[in-house]
């Protein structure tokens, strides 16, 4: 029901009382009942058949107005009981379906909210990978002529909002066979804390392999892998931890491990370690 509807029933039901509280008071002002006189105490008699004629409805009615008067009080006290009765289901049912459509409306703008929410967070929140694995060659000052390879993970954040409570663990294993299925992945150190701004990137601990231990990769010898967990939190509140696990393992060696001096050219190099993604370990949340 609308507001205009239900004004008009208020109207209509004010205007009926009106004018049935109104009829009464002016009909007990205006009316006063008629009264008989007898001379000398004389009873007045009425002829018999005139009586007779007085025992319908409209006849008495005429003889007692204010009978007939309260009957059609009556009537309109009956249609307004019925018309107020009528007037409160209609206003429950009207208030009722008006409570339905209010938790209906506030349970779609909390979706609404909720998907909004969510758009943001998808679209603006960190997301954090292994972007490369660069590396160089250095002298071994505790092994006179020899070098290693210093190898480091960078770790990019590709979203659009920094990390909170950023945490960083790599470690790496060089092994005769490969690595065994359903291997642990172990860490050997504590985590370090770090802060990855949006569409930044850090370097993670760096790993290290001997020229020797390069060469019996490159022959097939030996294997070499490296593997790592960030774990980090949105900006946003109340969302979970977020967790990018990692492991690559060296694929390819070109040049010589040994002697990766390019000749004629001191900071350059003639090695090339090429890295494959490892099956295992793998996990972006």
């Amino acid at each position: 029901m609308s507001v205009f509807q239900r004004w008009l029933v208020w109207l209509l039901f004010a205007a009926i009382m009106g004018f049935a509280l109104g009829g009464s008071f002016a009909w007990k002002i205006m009316y006063t009942p008629p009264s008989q006189h007898a001379s000398n105490n004389q009873e007045v008699e009425q002829p018999a058949e005139h009586h007779d004629h007085k025992n319908g409805f409209w006849e008495k009615a005429s003889d007692d107005p204010v009978a007939y008067f309260t009957l059609w009080l009556v009537g309109f006290t009956g249609v307004l009981a019925v018309s107020t009765i009528g007037l409160w289901i209609v206003t429950w049912r009207a208030s009722a379906s008006q409570a339905r459509d209010m938790q209906e409306s506030i349970a779609a703008a909390k979706d609404s909210a909720d998907i909004a929410r969510t758009s943001l967070i998808s679209t603006q929140r960190a997301y954090v990978r292994v972007a490369n694995f660069p590396w160089l060659w250095r002298g071994d000052t505790d092994r006179p002529g020899k070098v290693f390879y210093d190898i480091t993970p960078i770790i990019e954040n590709g979203g659009n909002t920094q990390t909170v409570d950023a945490k960083i663990n790599v470690n790496f294993a060089l092994s005769d066979d490969p690595l065994p299925q359903g291997f642990d992945f172990p860490f050997a150190a504590d985590h370090g804390f770090t802060l990855i701004g949006a569409h930044q990137a850090v370097g993670a601990g760096n790993v290290v392999i001997l020229d020797d231990d390069l060469l019996s990769v490159q022959s097939g010898k030996k294997f070499f892998y490296i593997w790592g967990v960030v774990t980090y939190r949105d900006v946003f509140p109340n969302t979970p931890e977020r967790v990018t696990e990692f492991c690559t393992q060296i694929s390819r060696v070109l040049g010589n491990p040994l002697d990766p001096r390019e000749i004629g050219n001191p900071k350059g190099t003639t090695v090339e370690i090429h890295f494959r993604i490892y099956p295992e370990h793998q996990r972006t949340t």
